[in-house]
């Protein structure tokens, strides 16, 4: 009741002070200001690259009619029974589809930008370990005792401790040196024993690229993405636990 009260004074209000909630007029001024970079974008699937100039021209004029700044093609593997209208990745005809949706584009003032290959996520056989995507883990130490990160971790490939910080009951941060054993364990004191102490770890995820598609290599390797920052919480009777989610 006190929420219908309140809507009751608001509109009111409004309609008192002559303001009119008609904004078609005003959204195409502002519209017409605003830059394509600044609008919303969206990724725009090709499964299969099953597409056509006609339906290209569709939907890029219903995309603009919807206020959308550009469209992030991704050229994906197709769906099942759909194989006849399948357009070969980087073939000529796939090159023609993509002449045709950058003019339109153009007329109707649209940007459009593409994902550099099939499958997802995006990589290839010249990516080495280096450049492969990682996940960080931070968890909370809950024992000075030495410890083996193997341990602490269901994954470990290409496992490393990065650095362990520890915060004090006023949230001053503090480097916490540490040593190896020869056997791996990390040995390391704690400052004080109000601290808190937070362990950064690297690994790698195994992540391999998804189903490509029409690719002019074969893809196995795996791939660079952003990094995944995860909190691991410790369990209760246990040192602690980063179980692959």
């Amino acid at each position: 009741m006190k929420y219908s009260a309140h809507l009751l004074i608001l509109t009111a209000f409004l309609s008192l002070s002559g303001f009119s909630c008609k904004t078609d007029t005003l959204d195409v001024g502002i519209q017409s200001e605003i830059q394509k970079e600044a609008k919303p974008w969206a990724y725009w699937w090709w499964m299969g690259s099953s597409v056509t100039p006609a339906d290209i021209t569709a939907n890029l004029e219903e995309y603009n009619r919807a206020g959308l700044g550009g469209l992030h093609i991704i050229p994906i593997y197709g769906e099942q029974g759909d194989e006849s209208n399948f357009i070969d990745f980087l073939s000529p005809k796939w090159m023609e589809m993509l002449k045709h949706t950058l003019a339109e584009a153009e007329r109707l003032g649209l940007g459009i930008d593409m994902t550099s290959g099939t499958g997802w996520p995006f990589g290839g056989p010249g990516i080495g370990e280096e450049h492969a995507a990682k996940a960080f883990d931070v968890i909370e130490l809950q024992s000075t005792e030495p410890f083996l990160p193997e341990d602490l971790f269901n994954r470990i490939e290409g496992l490393k401790l990065l650095s362990l910080a520890g915060y004090d009951r006023e949230d001053n941060y503090m480097d916490i040196p540490f040593t190896l054993d020869g056997e791996g364990n990390v040995h390391w004191t704690i400052p004080a024993p109000e601290y808190k102490v937070y362990a950064l770890f690297q690994r790698m995820t195994g992540q391999k690229v998804k189903e490509e598609k029409d690719m002019w290599w074969t893809i196995s390797a795996k791939v660079p993405l952003n990094p995944i920052f995860r909190t691991s919480e410790r369990p209760s009777g246990k040192q602690n636990s980063a179980a692959e989610k």
